[in-house]
């Protein structure tokens, strides 16, 4: 099941709470209603489905819908409670509508990435969600915004549900994202092949890791237009081709940081890059880490496995 959030204003975020429980709990809340496991598991029954939820789970219960919650194993669990409200109404949106959603927001992006006209932000009001994610990759990252929103709450000073609904948006761009990511997943799991022009797009970005590749490259061997190509980047992979290109060479770079001895700069060349600095801050925004950082845990990954291995 997917759900529209609608960001015509800024969603309201009046509660939230950090809770370590092992007992039942059933209730039915006047707001929609986010819950996020940090340690333990639980479970959660809505209309006669059971929910099993770990560690990075995130869960979303619509406006008066009834739930009830079960510890697992009579351990406890903790969990983090986030209550909201929107000016339109959160809709449910059946996953093989949301195709159509998407088509016209990628048709839109294509548009405007060629020809600048219109406001991004007009672009981009609702956010799809799936009522179950795995969110297990940025945990962390929720942990931290949660625990900012609860401080900012409970310190009820001037303008703190201003800044707390403010941060509930990171949360909401970081599980819509996964949630189109993982429906996007599932869509091309039933397909064999990409469209011929995309599939050749791919090929070319593969075999030629090592080059500096532009838009008009990608153009001339698809024999494609770049709004085409820049649509179907959008609708089958849910990103554009400088994204799927960077991503691919830093890809091939924290291989060439476990495997090799070559320094950042060298890294950079050999991968088309013509400035080493622009390199190091594109790998950082990728992996949240520089390339010396992901470098010292790749090698002590490895040393404590080989470790491991030795005993």
């Amino acid at each position: 099941m997917y759900y529209r959030i609608p960001l015509d204003a800024l969603p309201e975020v009046r509660e939230c709470h950090i809770h370590t429980r092992k007992t039942i709990w059933n209730c039915t809340h006047r707001r929609n209603t986010l819950v996020y496991i940090r340690q333990g598991y639980c479970q959660f029954k809505i209309n006669e489905k059971t929910i099993n939820m770990s560690p990075g789970k995130v869960l979303f219960i619509p406006t008066n819908q009834e739930y009830t919650r079960f510890p697992v194993n009579n351990a406890p669990c903790t969990l983090v409670y986030l209550y909201f409200k929107t000016t339109s109404p959160v809709i449910s949106v059946a996953s093989t509508d949301i195709s159509l959603y998407l088509g016209r927001f990628d048709d839109e992006i294509a548009n405007n990435i060629l020809y600048p006209s219109v406001d991004f932000q007009e672009l981009e009001k609702e956010i799809f969600i799936s009522d179950y994610i795995d969110s297990a990759e940025h945990s962390d990252e929720l942990f931290d915004i949660f625990n900012d929103i609860v401080t900012q709450l409970y310190t009820n000073q001037r303008y703190s549900y201003l800044y707390s609904s403010a941060k509930f948006l990171e949360i909401l761009s970081i599980i819509g994202q996964i949630s189109i990511s993982d429906y996007s997943q599932n869509i091309l799991s039933t397909h064999n092949h990409y469209p011929a022009p995309l599939e050749k797009a791919i090929v070319y970005i593969t075999k030629n890791y090592n080059q500096k590749i532009t838009m008009d490259d990608l153009c001339k061997y698809s024999n494609i237009s770049p709004q085409h190509l820049i649509r179907l980047f959008h609708t089958h992979m849910h990103t554009t081709p400088i994204q799927y290109i960077n991503q691919n060479k830093i890809s091939h770079a924290k291989e060439m940081l476990r495997t090799t001895g070559l320094s950042i700069s060298e890294i950079s060349y050999s991968l088309g890059f013509s400035d080493p600095g622009y390199f190091s801050r594109l790998f950082k925004k990728i992996e949240k880490r520089s390339p010396n950082q992901v470098r010292a845990y790749i090698q002590n990954y490895d040393k404590k496995n080989t470790k491991n291995e030795e005993e």
